[in-house]
């Protein structure tokens, strides 16, 4: 049996993709999950319900700043300067999966 953990930063649209490959390879008789805050299970489950889930914990405070941070990038006219204001975010979100994986990972 091959086995595959799949897990991406907390958006959609880093998601989708990996549901994608998740589901290819569940149907080619891999073991797979899909490691996400709990935030994201409602989307996940209606995406591909076939797919298991694994709780990283829910992102709490961190999910506030994620959208504040993503309209304020979105309202940037300069790309650049738009994706830079997501490294504040980041290590909130890191830090919450590493934990999670880890605790996870640890059963």
């Amino acid at each position: 049996m091959k086995y595959a953990v799949f897990t991406a930063l907390p958006y959609v649209g880093h998601v989708n993709p990996l549901l994608r490959m998740a589901a290819e390879l569940q149907r080619r008789g891999w073991r797979v999950a899909i490691a996400m805050p709990r935030d994201l299970h409602a989307h996940i489950a209606r995406e591909e319900p076939a797919l298991p889930l694994i709780d990283l914990g829910v992102l709490g405070p961190v999910a506030e700043t994620m959208r504040a941070i993503e309209r304020a990038a979105s309202a940037d006219p300069n790309y650049r300067r738009g994706a830079m204001r997501f490294l504040d975010v980041f290590e909130g979100i890191w830090t919450l999966m590493f934990d999670g994986l880890n605790a996870a990972f640890a059963k």
